[in-house]
């Protein structure tokens, strides 16, 4: 009998070692499924298990169009891959009321999320290592490590026309005690609003 193949793929934030969803795996140039997803403090496995055959595959993992990790793996029963994801995020504005034209900013980290009438941020956004001029729907890369503090030190200053103004929304730490929430987990699972854009 010819020996069985196989591979087990895990995706964790580079950040926290928290599981995350929706990584796409592409085996040979073909896409064949991603990583499951599960609530935050959940015990579900979010492993993907993949038929390939017993022989050497090139593996990608991409999240959102982003390439996370390539690599040569000889598919088989003992065959697995962890993934890491490291920290990105993408903002859009949402209009909340178009009487008043009250817009709301958000960051999330999979562009899956975005809702369909959502607008590009449209500005700069700085945080304690970088900072990034952003005009469209694309990701920027805040690092592999300590997502509260990347979080915390986001600064948006968007490009706006004269008597529209902007109010941050400070960060704020989901961490209890004894329980440390992984910032980068939380906005892939959720979009978290950052600011409100507003006639001044």
């Amino acid at each position: 009998a010819a020996p069985p193949g196989g591979l087990r793929v895990e995706s964790v934030t580079s950040c926290c070692r928290e599981s995350v969803g929706r990584v796409g795996l592409i085996v040979d140039g073909v896409r064949v499924g991603e990583t499951h997803e599960s609530a935050p403090g959940s015990s579900t496995s979010t492993e993907l298990e993949l038929m390939v055959p017993p022989r050497e595959l090139e593996i990608v993992a991409e999240l959102s169009g982003r390439k996370l990790h390539t690599e040569r793996i000889v598919g088989g029963p003992e065959a697995e891959l962890c993934v890491d994801v490291s920290i990105a995020i993408f903002l859009y504005v949402t209009v909340v009321d178009e009487e008043s034209n009250v817009e709301f900013v958000f960051v999330c980290g999979h562009r899956r999320d975005m809702p369909e009438d959502a607008k590009p941020f449209v500005g700069t956004l700085a945080w304690d290592s970088g900072s990034h001029q952003l005009s469209s729907h694309q990701p920027t890369e805040l690092g592999d490590s300590d997502c509260l503090a990347r979080m915390q030190s986001l600064r948006l200053v968007p490009d706006l026309p004269e008597g529209r103004c902007f109010e941050k929304v400070e960060w704020e730490d989901t961490s209890t005690e004894g329980q440390k929430a992984c910032q980068f987990q939380r906005c892939l699972v959720n979009p978290v609003r950052v600011g409100k854009i507003f006639n001044g």
